[in-house]
């Protein structure tokens, strides 16, 4: 196996588990858990260890995918089948996600396409709730080294499920096979909004990698999309942050006691005084980067 696969395997299983992908969020007192989503992992190959003893299939879970990534131990592509396994069969159906990566893969078994793709369908049925990391995975692990139109349409899809879930962060990787498929105006529009979405709600220091690839995207593609495109792509976003803004704003203010009848009202008030506001700073000027940070500051 070559280096350079390795290094992109590396990177394709890091880049879809952080934050909710990463480990299923129905655990809030795990201190295994606790201390993975801390990155704190010599600690928490110590504590899966410990409760993986005792029978914790969660614990087991977590345990296999440090194996599998290297992360607080070497990494060991037969100890990860061993507690993935272990962890599947005492009933986290969620762990089928990781296993199916190392039969995909070939990692420490023969390569198994039908057998990986049947495991992610088992996980993608019983994915719980708002934790969609199984999708995410399945997406992750369908462009890892595919050059394939079928596998780079089907992730398409799945990042379609993961915005239309309000994951969207995804919205760059939907981009990058929106670009494969050569479907510009598209994979513009998805740039445009990941670039304002991540500076009005992102964890910028997580992001900052997929945000500088997406700025050279977006202007690699400015040069090839018509002007009506790229006005149409930009302003396409731009609603949509506006419309996460505002959706956002009235369950802040259905928590705050405002009555549902009332909300757009007092909606319509905010908006007009910030309108003010900027207007009494000089700062409402036509030029589509002002607009962009307006829309982030919102």
């Amino acid at each position: 196996m070559n280096r350079k696969f390795l290094r992109n395997l590396f990177f394709c299983l890091g880049a879809v588990v952080s934050g909710s992908a990463a480990v299923a969020s129905d655990i809030n007192s795990d201190t295994c858990f606790k201390a993975i989503s801390e990155e704190r992992y010599d600690n928490a190959f110590t504590l899966c260890e410990n409760e993986t003893e005792k029978g914790d299939p969660q614990a087991a879970m977590y345990l296999g995918y440090m194996y599998l990534k290297g992360n607080g131990t070497v990494r060991d592509w037969d100890q990860a089948r061993k507690y993935l396994e272990q962890a599947v069969d005492s009933g986290n159906v969620m762990a089928y996600r990781y296993l199916a990566v190392l039969y995909w893969n070939g990692l420490g078994v023969p390569r198994d396409i039908d057998k990986a793709r049947e495991m992610f369908r088992l996980c993608l049925r019983f994915e719980p709730g708002e934790d969609l990391s199984c999708t995410a995975q399945f997406a992750e692990t369908l462009t890892f080294s595919s050059n394939s139109q079928d596998n780079i349409r089907e992730a398409a899809e799945l990042y379609q499920t993961l915005l239309k879930n309000r994951n969207y962060e995804y919205a760059y990787h939907l981009a990058r096979q929106q670009l494969e498929l050569q479907e510009n105006a598209e994979a513009f529009k998805n740039i445009e909004f990941f670039l304002m979405w991540s500076k009005r709600y992102g964890n910028l220091s997580a992001l900052k990698k997929n945000i500088t690839s997406a700025q050279k995207y977006e202007n690699s593609l400015r040069g090839v999309l018509s002007d009506s495109d790229s006005r149409n792509g930009f302003n396409w976003a731009r609603d949509l942050v506006y419309a996460i803004n505002h959706a956002d704003l009235s369950r802040e203010l259905l928590l705050l006691g405002y009555d549902s009848e009332a909300i757009p009202a007092e909606i319509a008030r905010i908006k007009k005084n910030d309108l003010r506001r900027k207007e009494e700073q000089g700062t409402i000027v036509q030029d589509r980067h002002v607009i962009l940070q307006e829309a982030a500051d919102q």
